[in-house]
């Protein structure tokens, strides 16, 4: 049984890991075989849009991250375990160590490509928003890249997982 009776987050949370996922993709394909087997026809698949895998986790990286939103002042935000979405970033994680920082832009609870959305990207704290990612990423790239240290620490935990 690949679903639970009842769907928890949790579980979609799971669904993103991308070995998981996998796990899952071959069992439906599979069930499909079988059901062909079974009906004496055949089946095919085709991908209909790209996949986006989940970002690969690399502590020295991220506690990197939390250090400057320290430095900045500025709030972690939500549970980096918990937030998704579409996104090339994870597949390009499973290439190289990346990361993917995140801001709050609405009040919580705003879906994103919702008119609503649309309108708090042209307020104040939106445009703040964008001031402190680009001060996030100039840092993370500062952090990392003048410390030996960290560079060896991060492609150990790249290899690690």
């Amino acid at each position: 049984n690949i679903v639970p009776e009842k769907v928890s987050a949790e579980f979609y949370i799971r669904a993103l890991d991308k070995k998981y996922l996998q796990k899952l993709i071959d069992q439906v394909d599979l069930c499909a075989e079988g059901a062909a087997i079974a009906t004496q026809t055949a089946w095919c698949k085709t991908p209909t849009a790209a996949t986006y895998d989940n970002m690969k986790a690399n502590s020295t990286g991220i506690a990197a991250l939390a250090e400057i939103y320290q430095e900045l002042g500025l709030e972690l935000n939500g549970d980096s375990e918990k937030i998704f979405g579409s996104s090339d970033a994870g597949n390009v994680s499973y290439v190289c160590p990346g990361f993917h920082p995140c801001l709050q832009v609405t009040e919580p609870n705003v879906p994103i490509h919702t008119r609503g959305f649309a309108e708090a990207m042209k307020t104040d704290r939106a445009h703040q928003a964008l001031r402190d990612g680009a001060k996030i990423i100039a840092l993370q790239i500062a952090k990392i890249f003048s410390d030996e240290e960290k560079i060896k620490a991060m492609k150990e935990d790249f290899d690690r997982n």
